[in-house]
Parts: structure tokens; sequence; C-alpha cells
């Protein structure tokens, strides 16, 4: 059986593939025994459906440059994606 480390993991990937007959399975019934894997699930769904329903074609989207973000901006969240790796 998977540990809830394993079926998070597979729950977010399930998002984006296809699973197999047996991976469905196996989160089946761990989700239906764990009730925090279970509230996972159901809040991973809710933000998958919230995005592809407010998603935006960026090229019809017009972004003021007050929106972008600066330079100096960047390159911190870069050094902080670096440091944490």
């Amino acid at each position: 059986m998977l540990n809830c480390r394993d079926v998070t993991k597979l729950i977010s990937e399930s998002l984006d593939r296809k699973t197999t007959f047996v991976e469905k399975m196996s989160l089946w019934f761990h989700v239906m025994l764990c009730g925090f894997c279970r509230r996972f699930r159901n809040n991973m769904v809710a933000i998958q459906k919230m995005v592809r329903k407010h998603d935006i074609n960026p090229e019809q989207s017009k972004i003021n440059s007050s929106d972008s973000l600066s330079d100096e901006a960047r390159e911190r969240i870069k050094i902080l994606i670096e440091r944490n790796k």
C-alpha cells in the first residue's frame, strides 16, 4: 500500500498524465481510507478546475508594464530558487 507522501505525489502527477490501472486502484484504496489525502486530492482537483476555467491565452491578455516584475525582483527570485535546489 502507498504511503501519504507517495499518494500526494501521484495525485499531483495524475493531473498532468494518465495513470495506470494499478495506480488508479492504489490511489482509490488509499484515498478511501485516508481523509488527509482525500482532502488533498479534492483541493488539487478544485485548483485545476479553477485554473482551467480562468485560463487566458497569453497573446490575448493585456498586461500593463506595471504588472511585470522588475529585474531586481527577478534576480532575487532566481537566487532563492537556486539556493533551494
